[in-house]
């Protein structure tokens, strides 16, 4: 019977850090983070019958689709918006300080 039996088994991890530092919590964010396991299992239990057991396992989490605020405070770079497109004082959402 050991000889009708075969394997597979695979697995992955993944890690994508993030393009933005959020600075008030120290973290990354629009990254994820994933990892996976498949395993099969054949059993040829005659020439012509053949029976396969599979399972996959995935489990993800994502730090996606965060909105960023830009607030220039830097003369030079503030002459690139016109007057009337002034951010207010108070932001709600990750802040990004150019200086």
């Amino acid at each position: 019977m050991v000889d009708s039996l075969s394997y597979r088994l695979t697995g992955y991890y993944d890690d994508v850090e993030g393009n933005i530092h959020n600075v008030p919590n120290n973290r990354r964010t629009n990254g994820s983070d994933s990892l996976g396991l498949r395993a099969k299992l054949l059993w040829e239990a005659a020439d012509s019958l053949n029976f396969t057991l599979s399972g996959d396992y995935r489990n993800m989490h994502g730090y996606c689709c965060v909105s960023t605020v830009l607030r220039a405070d830097n003369p030079s770079i503030r002459s690139f918006w016109p007057p009337k497109a002034s951010l207010p004082d108070s932001t709600i959402g990750s802040m990004a300080r150019i200086r």
